[in-house]
């Protein structure tokens, strides 16, 4: 009913003979008072339309409540909070992009340290509650639903009306967060780990804090399945050597008792 009051009429009536033959020189002005009454109300019925057919908060999907289901213990998960807070503070960035999300809590804690945030996504359903939690608390993060092994293109004529994602954001960030992302990139997306710092770092000034999940991690086996051969690729020796070319450590930290790796890497001087 609201798609059909807001949308399918007024599509209806704009294709009749009598509304096509008006233009706006050949309009009559009326009362500038009851057309700002009008307006408002059209206004807010637009808005009481778009509550009623709001998705719910609740709504859940594969990755919506990976927050809570991760293997994480809670002296692992803050072990990790700690590390990306204090890489934060070292690179005091102005802008981030945070690969891969999720709920958005990195990059709430980016936005506490006095960054921006682009929040990357392809899941829709926690994009949108991302965008629901920086709205509510005037947070200066950008949730978009995007899969940066498939970014958006560019679009219009000659493709030059509207640039693509990459073109955009090209050299744009100072800083990006990839915490447990690279390893859906290189499995189920099959971009090989170099590919993936080389493109990381054409978007970023000044470094990257990135997470190395290894193949036997249980979140790792739940992508892993029938593309077991790519393992002997996604060995940390081999992650160390992917991204030696573009950036360099400032520091290392295991998470207690998860196998996993945190990394603080500096972006290599261009040569």
């Amino acid at each position: 009913p609201a798609a059909f009051q807001q949308v399918t009429l007024p599509a209806w009536l704009g294709r009749m003979s009598a509304a096509r033959a008006v233009s706006p020189a050949r309009q009559i002005g009326g009362d500038e008072e009851r057309a700002q009454m009008i307006l408002r109300m059209l206004v807010n019925g637009l808005k009481r339309a778009l509550r009623r057919v709001r998705p719910p908060l609740l709504q859940s999907s594969v990755w919506s409540d990976y927050m809570s289901t991760s293997n994480y213990r809670d002296e692992a998960f803050q072990a990790k909070e700690t590390f990306v807070r204090e890489s934060l503070q070292r690179f005091a960035p102005r802008r981030v992009l945070d690969v891969g999300c999720n709920t958005g809590h990195f990059s709430r804690l980016a936005v506490a340290q006095g960054a921006e945030v682009v929040a990357l996504d392809y899941d829709p359903i926690v994009v949108g509650r991302v965008w629901a939690q920086a709205a509510s608390s005037n947070l200066a993060i950008l949730p978009l639903v995007l899969n940066l092994a498939r970014p958006s293109p560019a679009l219009g004529w000659n493709n030059s009306e509207m640039a693509s994602f990459l073109a955009r954001a090209g050299d744009h960030f100072d800083v990006a967060l990839l915490l447990a992302v690279v390893h859906h990139l290189t499995v189920t997306d099959g971009v090989p780990l170099p590919k993936v710092f080389h493109l990381v770092a054409g978007l970023v000034r000044t470094g990257v804090i990135v997470e190395y999940v290894p193949p036997e991690d249980s979140m790792f086996q739940r992508i892993i399945r029938n593309k077991e051969h790519l393992v002997p690729r996604l060995q940390r020796e081999n992650f160390d050597a992917a991204f030696a070319p573009f950036f360099e450590q400032v520091a290392v930290m295991p998470i207690p008792g998860s196998g996993r790796i945190l990394y603080s890497l500096a972006k290599r001087a261009r040569t």
